[in-house]
């Protein structure tokens, strides 16, 4: 099982206004990724420290509703190859693993003062 203890994303998005509410974009940028993934052979287990960077992109579409923003955006983020492994249980076993996430988000902003 993995879990992530830390994950973070800097981008930047590019976009086209195609009505005057209503705006469609592309983003994209750097991600980074710490977490540990847990292997279990029967009632051993062994953990693996995961600390990767990769690239993350996605399309979008922004729509200002009321006072605020209505944002939906899917992306993909592709993190390089980890570091390998090698299992203490079964020596000779190597483990490699290039992480991966799909995200889809669904969010509304208002501003706090305008």
């Amino acid at each position: 099982m993995f879990s992530s203890d830390f994950e973070a994303a800097l981008t930047g998005r590019y976009g086209f206004l195609v009505t005057d509410r209503d705006l469609v974009f592309a983003t994209a940028g750097l991600a980074l990724l710490e977490g540990e993934q847990d292997w279990r052979f029967g009632t051993d287990t062994d953990t693996i420290s995961i600390d990767t960077t990769g690239l993350t992109f996605g399309i979008g579409w922004e729509r200002a509703l009321g006072r605020g923003h209505l944002r939906v955006t899917a992306s993909v983020t592709q993190y390089d190859e980890s570091d390998s492994y090698t299992s203490t249980l079964f020596p000779g076993f190597e483990y490699v693993d290039e992480p991966e996430s799909f995200d889809i988000r669904v969010g509304y902003s208002i501003p706090l003062l305008k």
